[in-house]
Formats: structure tokens, C-alpha cells, sequence
């Protein structure tokens, strides 16, 4: 099992609301020496939409970023998000004879009491830093085991119920293990205090002390103070950890005076180890997962900790950034001389980012035209992995200037290209909704969260569209729902929740939102969203036509609704070619390097670069020039490909100015420089042929010998069935052959096309191949073979959809067999397992999909789906194929309750919701699924089901 695409799970640790994923780090080099380990937390899955649960996540990752570096706190090293759910990023810590927490050592029986008293003041020196650290830090959770092992000293954990005033949250009120809590907390309402820590701690301790003998000196002392910590009255028990730490102290130096010695040298050495040079590099990452996690104003404090004579540029950007997030764009902007004078010292994407984040200055301060320049200069120059961040928020800024048309018209190629990227998809559909193109924005939208669920903005941008446009309002209202259990909120999602609620008559939901205002909100603030909410109401009850783009947004409520989403965390353009006329003549003479681009009939285009070889920079302007023309949007919606065709040198006879080409030798080419009509010839230079190579693998041609023995493939998509039959009929007439369905080729190109949104499942499709014939063809562009094709379905039947790819020799094998023949090979494998008695549960849940699929054997199918949930129902993969069984079998009332358990562990999973409203309606529940499917919908965006079930 993988975690992304550099952790590797080698253990899986559940408990409560967490999990603790040990993993394997796998970099990019493939090193096959030992790989290092660590470990990553998060919420578990079924938790995805739960609002306090990311709440408490999000606080227990912020006080943990915080206190790393403190002596016995064990170090949270920063936040990775991971399919749209962050992780905290923990040193790994490895179970050694069985132990890896306190608890485990404690159960054994055989601790000695001197041990105990030991572990017990390191963690009572730690907890003591903390809440120095972090004014009136509470743990809420302290016990054994949350305080790991390692390297014979303890370090405490889990800081999930941890709540501090210097955060300005306030507590969930989540319950801490019953066995340390105190008798205090058990009154309604009461929340952890310092002294229900004291409390832990007593209980923890006595724990510790459970083999001390009778009369013995020192346990006795131990069995004392654990006492007086678990004493009934909290003013009774020590005032905090300095007097626990203080008074520990006294007892080691009376009897272990050596012991104490060695635990304080622990304690500044660890501390030195966060403060050395060395360790810049960690305040980066503390910084920036501070900045990914919203906590702004937490890392603003913490920098403002550090000497300005520590910071390093990489500092400095963040620095900037966080004072950008504050609202603060003129103090960033001066915290980015630093970062910026000193550019070469920052990495690749942090010198993009500092660009972007000076832009993004500039935008918030008004000054559009300056940061539009700015995004545009570095459209060019960055290489493909940092482009995201530049053409996004490029994006926002068309948004903020009201310039809809070209926000698609950069977006538009830019999802083509990159369709997995959620903050593409969604600003797109900002995008588009702006220009008043409201089909294509609902489209986006949900494609920006079928990509990334959790993105809370984006559901309140599809509740806008929903109320504003569409009057769809009880999509709007699960859209809105489901922004706050994936954790946002804001003015806007407010005043239309309310909206909403009004138009609903959902009086629950009301009388919550009124207590949230009366609680949460200054008097006046709350009373001017409750009038705004209702005058909403009022104007969409009563269907007036507000369709105008520019005005829409500003009617809503007194302040702009959330802009286009900047890309701040990862993730000089000239004005772009003219590409509508080929060869267009100037009376400027352009000055080299310079491409120029020749379009074709057949709807391919050739490359004339002119700049001299001999230059050492030739590459570089290359590279340049190639990208600024691939990423104006005037080329990218022309829709040509690049022609196969090998590169040469040729020169003119005239001026004398070296070209490179891929025109046909002897097509006749205008010199740009001097206008000279000439019939081009590759020069007679080997020296050259290194240089025409990489330019080869720059514009991705492959060569015609690398090509042959692999498959073109194109997937169609018709607007009907009889448009459908017609594509067929063209492709079968051009020579081309039908791959099956269930063929694995098939599945692929298939999943392809879904990823790029050219095919919706709901309609037919077919895919069609043709062998590669050894001709050369661009890697990114639709093979000459294929584009003939093409051009001649676009001609036949108008719109219809399309996509090619290529499958290498290479892989053309692993791609031949079919879902069929696998099936039955895992079903043989697996029954034989069976018999063994020695099946898994996953390879159960895969023997009963495969004969629900094939549906022959429905009865056989549920017995084994039986079988694999009684040895894991934790598994949300069991229940849905339980569920799915007997959908396939028309039991539809059966089928709720294991869809629903299927839910309950992961309700992220669309097509489970999807199966519920079928079951739900099929039995007579038609509430129910009215609610399934609104469910559905506030997920992807989508109102209709993914899949026909009948």
C-alpha cells in the first residue's frame, strides 16, 4: 500500500478518531540502499466530512508544529496533504521486544520504580516547556500511551485534545480516555484544564508504580505524588508541571544524583540540536506547514521569535507569504527584498513563489496591471513543474480585472494538460460562471471536486451558481452542508446557508445557525448577514432575472464573494504570437532567437527557429521560445499538433541567418530576417547533430524506429447512438480495429479520456486502434494516422468528442489481456487459497466482486462477502461489496444497511451514495433519496448518477 508517491506503508496504527501510518520514504532515484522511515497521522476516513474531527486535527497539528524542538515532545517535522487529507509528519517510532510506548513497558509488570520516576520527569520537564511555550497549553489526552519510546527515553504525543487561549480556539469538548480522566470533567460541559493534566499525569504515574514493593523508600515517595496528582479536589493537586518537574527533581538528586545529570544533558542537548544553523532548514518546513494548515498569524508569532540575523531567504518567503495571508501585502512586500535580492540562494519553486507572492501583493493592493506583467514575464521562463502556480493565479488576476474571456482562455488548455489538477478545474469553473457559461461552470466545478473533495470554497461557489442561475436551491443548500463539514466557513457560506435554510423551511438548521451568530458575532455583524441572507431569499423566491455576470456577485451581499483560488504553495511573457495568420509579414524585422510556426491544412503546424548554433545559449532560447509559444492561449486553441517530421539546420543564402527546421526538405521558406524566398537543405555539418537531437527530445518527437510495434489508440464519443454507429462506421472504414471493452487497453484509454473530461460514461463510447507504421510523431500530439481520421469524424459529425494517445512498444503487452481472463485467473488463485483456509480478507472482497460481476453466482458471492467482513469490518471495500451483491440480486431494501456502514467508514465514495438513492427509491423512501443523491452532488458537483444500475 502506498501514501502518495513517496511513502511506502509498512504498519497501520488505529485508535479512536486517528490512524498512524508507519511508513518507508521512496524518493525519486530509485537508491537501492536502506530507506528511511517515518510516520504520518491523520484523521481516519470515515472523519472526511467531519467538521469538528478536521477542526481538532488542524489544532492538535498547529500546538505540535509549536512545540517541536522541546526536550521530550516528540517532534512534529511538518504537513503533508495526501489525497486531499493532511498528515502530520512524525519521526518513525519502532516497536523494539514488543515496545513502543510507555504503555506497553508498564504492562510487562517488571518496571522499576526508579525507571518510573525517571520517565515520569521527562515527561514532566516536557509538558513543563510546553505550556511555557504555549500559554495555557492543555494535552487533554496524556497517558502511557501517548508517550513514545525511543532510544530509552520517552517523548510525549498525540496532541489531539490540546487546546491553548494563545490560539484563540476553543475547545470541541472531546472526551480523553476514561481511566485518566479526571472526576471534575464528568460535570456537562466541562473541558480539560491544566489540572485534569496533573490528574493524567497521577494516573499515568501510579500505573508506572505498579510493582513497587512494600516499605520500599523510593516507591513509596513515587505512590505519594501520583496521590496528591489524583486528588478529588483540583486545588488540592500540584499547581502544574513545574512544581511536579521541581519536586521529581528532589527525589532523583537524593537518589539517582547521576541519573538526573544524564536526563538534564538530555534535555539541553535536544534542545541545542533545534537551535543549530543546521536547523534553518526545519523552521522552513515548520513555517510552511503553519502557512499550508491557514495558521498565519501562529507562524508570524513564531518568526517573529527567531533573530532577523538567522533568517535565510527561504525564511524570508515565508515570512512574506504569511503576512500575505494576513492581509498584510505591504509588509510582505518588504519581507520580500530579502528573499528576492537574494534569489539564486532559494530553491527552483521558492524563486517562482517569491515572484508570485509579489504579485499576488501587488493584486491584493489593487495595482492588477503590475501583477498581470509580472504573471505573464514568468509565463514563459518557468519550467513545466512550477507552471501551475503562475497560470492559476495568472487566472485570479483576469478574474479580479472582470476579464472572464481570458481567464478561460488560459485555463482551458492549461486542464487539458493537467486535468488532475483540482485548483485548475475550479477556477475554471470561476471562470466560466463569470462569462455567464453556467453548464460548462457546474461541469468544472464538480470536476475540481471529484479531484479534491475537501475543497470547501469551491462548494460555495457551486451553491452560487445553484441559487444565483441555476434556482437548483436544495443542491445548493448539500453543496453548502458539505463546505462545513469539510471544514470552511465564511461570511459568504453563511449568509447563504441562511439563505437557503429560509428558502427550505429548515427550522433546525436555522436555530443552529442562530446560535452560532448570537455566539460567535458582534450584534451588528450578525444582524447585517441575517438581513442580507433574507433579502437573498427574498430576490431568488422571487426568480429575478440577475444572469448579468458582471453584477451578479455584488447583489449577493455588501462585500466580494471569495475570489478565484491563489496558488501560493506548490505549484519577464511578451505579448503573445500572432498565431491566427501563418507566416504573417512585419514591417519590424525581428531580431533572433525567434520561432516562427507554419499551420497546415491537415491540422499540423512546423517548427522555423532562428538563432545561431554556435551560441552557447542556444538551447536555453530554445527551451524559451517553445515554451512561450506553447503556453499562449491563441496557439493552444487552434488545436494543432505538432508535425513528426525530423529536425534540421538550414541557412539562409542571403543574410546568412542559421534556422532550425522540420519543414519538409526542399519546401521553400521566407527568411524572417531578410524576406529572402529560399529551398531548404540540411546543412552538411555532423557538429550539428548533437544539437538538432535535443531539440528533438525538447519538442517530444519520438523517432519513427522508437515508434514501431506500438498502438495508436482514439476513444469516440458521439452525441447519440446513431451519431455513435456512424464514428464507428468511419473508423472501421480508415482501417482501423474496435478494442473490446473489457480489454485492458481499453480500460486504460478509457480512464484517460475521464481524467481529461472528454468522455461522460453515461453515453456510448467506443475505442479504436491502429498499429504504429514506423513514422515519427510528437509525443504530446495526435499522430499524422490518426489526425486523418479525426478530421474526418469532426467533418461528419460536428462535436463530437475525441482522444488519442499512444501505447510504446513496451507496454503494449501488459495492456493485450482482458479484465475477463485476470478475473478468472484471481478467482482459481484465490479459491485455492480458500481451500488452504489461509484467503485474506481483501482476496475475499475480490473473489465476491468477481462473481457479482459475472452474476451467475449472487448466493456464493454474498457467503464469501459474509466471510471477508467477519475477519475485517473495518473495511469500507467490504460493506460496499456486500451492498453492491445485493443491488446485483434486486434485494434493494438488504442492501441499505451495508451501503450505509460502507458510508459511515468512507463517505467520500460517490457511487455508494448513488447505489443508497437507488435502494432508497426502489423501496419507497423517496426522502431518502432525494437526500443520497444531494449527497452525491454536494460531492462532485454533479446531479446525475455516474452509472445507469439497470
Amino acid at each position: 500500500m502506498m501514501l502518495g508517491k513517496h511513502y511506502e506503508v509498512i504498519e497501520v496504527l488505529s485508535g479512536g478518531m486517528g490512524e498512524v501510518f508507519i511508513c518507508e520514504f521512496i524518493g525519486d532515484d530509485d537508491d537501492p540502499g536502506p530507506r528511511a522511515r517515518a510516520a504520518l497521522k491523520t484523521f481516519q476516513q470515515r472523519f472526511f466530512f467531519d467538521n469538528a474531527v478536521r477542526n481538532a486535527f488542524v489544532r492538535e497539528a498547529s500546538v505540535w508544529l509549536r512545540l517541536t524542538g522541546l526536550p521530550f515532545i516528540l517532534p512534529a517535522l511538518g504537513i503533508e496533504q495526501i489525497d486531499h487529507r493532511p498528515f502530520i509528519l512524525m519521526p518513525a517510532v519502532e516497536s523494539r521486544n514488543g515496545v513502543r510506548t510507555l504503555a506497553d513497558l508498564a504492562a510487562r509488570g517488571d518496571l522499576p520504580p526508579l525507571d518510573a520516576l525517571h520517565f515520569a520527569f521527562q515527561i514532566a520537564l516536557g509538558m513543563q516547556q510546553a505550556a511555557e511555550r504555549v500559554r495555557d497549553l492543555v494535552h487533554g489526552d496524556l497517558k502511557p500511551a501517548n508517550v513514545l519510546m525511543m532510544g530509552g527515553k520517552v517523548f510525549v504525543s498525540d496532541f489531539g485534545l490540546a487546546t491553548a487561549t494563545a490560539l484563540g480556539r476553543a475547545d470541541t469538548r472531546l472526551i480523553g480516555t476514561p481511566a485518566y480522566r479526571a472526576p471534575e470533567l464528568a460535570a456537562e460541559g466541562a473541558a480539560p484544564t491544566a489540572a485534569s493534566d496533573v490528574y493524567a499525569f497521577g494516573a499515568s504515574l501510579a500505573e508506572m508504580m505498579a510493582n513497587v514493593l512494600p516499605g520500599e523508600t523510593l516507591g513509596a515517595a513515587g505512590l505519594e505524588l501520583a496521590r496528591r496528582c489524583m486528588d478529588a479536589d483540583p486545588l488540592k493537586r500540584p499547581s502544574g508541571f513545574a512544581e511536579i518537574a521541581q519536586h521529581l527533581s528532589g527525589l532523583l538528586h537524593e537518589h539517582d544524583p547521576a541519573g538526573l545529570i544524564m536526563r538534564m544533558a538530555d534535555a539541553i542537548q535536544y534542545r541545542e540540536l533545534f537551535h543549530q544553523p543546521e536547523s534553518a532548514s526545519l523552521h522552513v518546513e515548520r513555517m510552511g506547514s503553519l502557512i499550508e494548515l491557514g495558521e498565519s498569524r501562529q507562524a508570524i508569532e513564531e518568526l517573529d521569535a527567531i533573530p532577523r540575523e538567522q533568517y535565510t531567504p527561504e525564511l524570508w518567503l515565508r515570512r512574506a507569504m504569511a503576512l500575505s495571508l494576513e492581509n498584510r501585502p505591504e509588509d510582505a512586500i518588504e519581507a520580500l527584498g530579502p528573499a528576492l535580492e537574494n534569489e539564486a540562494q532559494l530553491e527552483p519553486q521558492s524563486r517562482v513563489l517569491a515572484q508570485s507572492e509579489y504579485a499576488l501583493c501587488l493584486k491584493r493592493l489593487g495595482r492588477l496591471d503590475e501583477a498581470e506583467r509580472i504573471y505573464r514575464d514568468l509565463l514563459p521562463e518557468v519550467d513545466d513543474e512550477h507552471l501551475s502556480i503562475v497560470v492559476i493565479n495568472l487566472a485570479t488576476v483576469y478574474l479580479q480585472q472582470r476579464k472572464a474571456e481570458e481567464a478561460v482562455r488560459l485555463l482551458e488548455p492549461f486542464t487539458r494538460k493537467k486535468p488532475t489538477f483540482a485548483q485548475g478545474w475550479a477556477n475554471l469553473g470561476r471562470a466560466y460562471m463569470d462569462a455567464g457559461r453556467y453548464e460548462d461552470a457546474e461541469n468544472a466545478l464538480g470536476r475540481a471536486l471529484q479531484r479534491d473533495p475537501s475543497a470547501g470554497v469551491v462548494r460555495v461557489w457551486l451553491a452560487e451558481l445553484y441559487m444565483e442561475h441555476l434556482r437548483r436551491v436544495p443542491e445548493a443548500f448539500a453543496a453548502l452542508d458539505a463546505a462545513f463539514d469539510a471544514g470552511y466557513e465564511s461570511r459568504e457560506w453563511l449568509v447563504r446557508f441562511l439563505a437557503c435554510s429560509l428558502l427550505l423551511e429548515r427550522k433546525d438548521t436555522l436555530a443552529n445557525l442562530k446560535h452560532a451568530l448570537d455566539n460567535n458575532f458582534e450584534k451588528e455583524l450578525a444582524d447585517s448577514m441575517v438581513r442580507d441572507a433574507i433579502e437573498m431569499a427574498k430576490r431568488i423566491a422571487g426568480g429575478g432575472d440577475d444572469d448579468d455576470p458582471a453584477t451578479a456577485a455584488s447583489e449577493v451581499v455588501p462585500e466580494r464573494p471569495p475570489e478565484p483560488e491563489d496558488y501560493t504553495m506548490a505549484e519577464p511573457v511578451s505579448e503573445p504570437l500572432p498565431a491566427s495568420e501563418p507566416n504573417a509579414r512585419s514591417d519590424r524585422r525581428p531580431s533572433t532567437p525567434f520561432i516562427n510556426f507554419r499551420y497546415y491544412l491537415t491540422g499540423d503546424f512546423t517548427i522555423d527557429f532562428y538563432e545561431d548554433p554556435h551560441n552557447p545559449n542556444f538551447l536555453d532560447a530554445f527551451k524559451r521560445e517553445w515554451r512561450r509559444a506553447l503556453r499562449d492561449p491563441g496557439m493552444q486553441l487552434q488545436g494543432a499538433s505538432l508535425r513528426g517530421s525530423p529536425f534540421y539546420f538550414t541557412r539562409c543564402p542571403v543574410c546568412g541567418v542559421y534556422a532550425i527546421t522540420n519543414r519538409e526538405i526542399g519546401y521553400k521558406l521566407d527568411c524572417r530576417m531578410c524576406d529572402t524566398r529560399w529551398f531548404t537543405s540540411a546543412l552538411d555539418d555532423p557538429s550539428l547533430s548533437e544539437l538538432t537531437q535535443h531539440v528533438t527530445e525538447l519538442t517530444g518527437i519520438v523517432d519513427a524506429e522508437k515508434s514501431l510495434g506500438g498502438i495508436h489508440a482514439l476513444l469516440l464519443q458521439a452525441k447519440g447512438a446513431e451519431e455513435q454507429a456512424r464514428a464507428d462506421e468511419i473508423c472501421r472504414e480508415a482501417g482501423m480495429t474496435q478494442s473490446p471493452p473489457d480489454q485492458y487497453l481499453t480500460i486504460a484509454v478509457l480512464r484517460q479520456a475521464v481524467d481529461h473530461g472528454v468522455c461522460d460514461l453515461r453515453l456510448p463510447w467506443s475505442v479504436w486502434t491502429m498499429t504504429a507504421e514506423g513514422r515519427s510523431w510528437a509525443r504530446d500530439a495526435t499522430p499524422p494516422d490518426v489526425g486523418r481520421v479525426v478530421r474526418t469524424l469532426q467533418e461528419a459529425l460536428p462535436g463530437i468528442r475525441s482522444l488519442s494517445t499512444t501505447i510504446p512498444a513496451e507496454s503494449v503487452e501488459a495492456l493485450s489481456g482482458n479484465v475477463a481472463e485476470a478475473s478468472a485467473r484471481d478467482e482459481q488463485q484465490i479459491r485455492e487459497k480458500l481451500r488452504r483456509n489461509d484467503a485474506s480478507a481483501e482476496e475475499m472482497r475480490r473473489l465476491a466482486s468477481i462473481l457479482a460481476q459475472r452474476g451467475d453466482q449472487l448466493g456464493e458471492a454474498e457467503t464469501i462477502a459474509r466471510a471477508a467482513l467477519a475477519a475485517d469490518d473495518t473495511s469500507a471495500d467490504g460493506w460496499q461489496v456486500l451492498g453492491w451483491i445485493f443491488v446485483r440480486a434486486g434485494k434493494f431494501g438488504a442492501a441499505r444497511a451495508p451501503l450505509e456502514r460502507a458510508l459511515a467508514l468512507d463517505p467520500t465514495r460517490v457511487l455508494n451514495w448513488r447505489m443508497l438513492a437507488v435502494c432508497c427509491e426502489k423501496t419507497g423512501d423517496l426522502q431518502g433519496a432525494a437526500e443520497a443523491n444531494l449527497r452525491a452532488t454536494a460531492i462532485t458537483g454533479d446531479s446525475q448518477p455516474l452509472f445507469p444500475f439497470e
